[in-house]
């Protein structure tokens, strides 16, 4: 059984999607079966990332910045046309052909044609993206052409059956995260961040964005902070809006909460800081699968996230594996549980380690999708 992924970015280019990739391959290959990489937008390096395990193949089909992407959409259908029955998989992890060309090519061919909706390129979504005068043909060549669609999370998945011809044609499958072996810090981060052993500390994992609501996380830091206790806000990830963060340093200023944030960037190993946090916080307004919500989970931090429908109380169990909330005073009230009733967050964070360690962990993502491609694998062996 070999299955073909789809990606428009790839190495060096550091998608998210990429590089989550990389780190599920190696479970991909443990759990049965050939998994190769075909990506389409980013050109090919002068040097082949030695990322591929033994015996896959990572392909570039865009020679260059400059080549245009007619080019390479045509060379890709003469390169489907030609090894499209090596495979018994394809695997699209976004929209990448309007034309529908390359489905039915696979279709043609008896090879399975398996479709990832993530964020913003689910079904409806898509749709969107043309004329509502060709709505009823693209819904037609999805159901017709689109043996399996992967989801992230029951909203999507709500939103996703009405596209397709039954609802076990679409399947959800999360995101899978590494589940570490240690979980206790050793100090030696607080100190680096001049955070005292003994203070608070909340932690935020994720891009500053506005869709991400960092300033909810400042401004209620700083409404909880009134009662004088010692509480640290740590921010990890990038900047991708420099409005946003303008912003968020005037609200800074106002509220005089400066000493107790900690922006630390995009970090390669986020475990260091997990291992020293006390809470994990989430704020964010709109999510795929928020893969730093089972991170957190593995590392056996309470967490308290907004709640997001099919989204966020997908992930979590609400008073099981982590604290869901509506409003700031709600988020406020669930902090001060957290900080002040210790077996309510070790409880919390036991539960959250043993469902991320069964569900999230890539093992046993990647054997879902090992079972995945095996059952259409069987039936494109049956129909050869």
């Amino acid at each position: 059984m070999r299955v073909l992924h789809l990606f428009p970015r790839f190495r060096p280019h550091f998608a998210g999607d990429g590089l989550y990739f990389e780190k599920l391959w190696p479970h991909l290959v443990a759990a049965g079966g050939g998994h190769d990489v075909l990506v389409f937008t980013t050109p090919a390096p002068a040097e082949p990332p030695r990322v591929a395990p033994a015996g896959m193949r990572l392909i570039y089909l865009r020679h260059s910045e400059v080549e245009s992407a007619p080019a390479v959409l045509l060379r890709y259908y003469i390169w489907l046309l030609r090894n499209v029955r090596h495979y018994d998989v394809i695997h699209a992890r976004t929209h990448i052909d309007r034309f529908f060309v390359s489905n039915w090519i696979a279709k043609l061919a008896g090879v399975r044609f398996v479709y990832s909706a993530t964020l913003d390129d689910s079904p409806p979504y898509i749709l969107r993206t043309y004329r509502p005068s060709l709505w009823r043909f693209v819904t037609w060549a999805m159901r017709r052409t689109i043996a399996r669609l992967v989801v992230l999370n029951r909203r999507l998945y709500d939103e996703s059956v009405p596209y397709m011809d039954r609802p076990d044609d679409v399947v959800i499958v999360p995101q899978g995260v590494a589940v570490p072996d240690r979980i206790d810090g050793d100090g030696t981060t607080r100190a680096a961040l001049g955070i005292p052993r003994d203070a608070i500390v909340q932690l935020y994992v994720g891009s500053i964005s506005r869709r991400k609501d960092v300033l909810f996380l400042i401004e209620n830091l700083a409404a909880l902070n009134a009662d004088g206790a010692e509480r640290f806000l740590v921010m990890l990830g990038p900047e991708l809006e420099p409005d946003y963060r303008s912003e968020l340093q005037a609200a800074i200023g106002t509220l005089g909460i400066r000493a107790r944030l900690r922006f630390v960037g995009y970090r390669d190993d986020p475990a260091p800081f997990y291992r020293m946090a006390d809470v994990f916080v989430f704020a964010s307004w709109l999510e795929g699968f928020p893969n730093v919500l089972a991170e957190a989970m593995s590392y056996a931090l309470p967490i308290v996230a907004r709640r997001l429908e099919g989204v966020t109380d997908f992930v979590l169990a609400d008073g099981d594996t982590g604290l869901l909330f509506d409003t700031a005073a709600e988020y406020r009230d669930l902090i001060r549980r957290i900080e002040t009733d210790p077996s309510l967050a070790e409880r919390l964070g036991r539960n959250a380690r043993q469902k991320a360690a069964s569900d999230y962990s890539l093992s046993s993502v990647a054997a879902r999708y090992g079972a995945l491609y095996r059952t259409l694998g069987e039936r494109h062996t049956k129909t050869a």
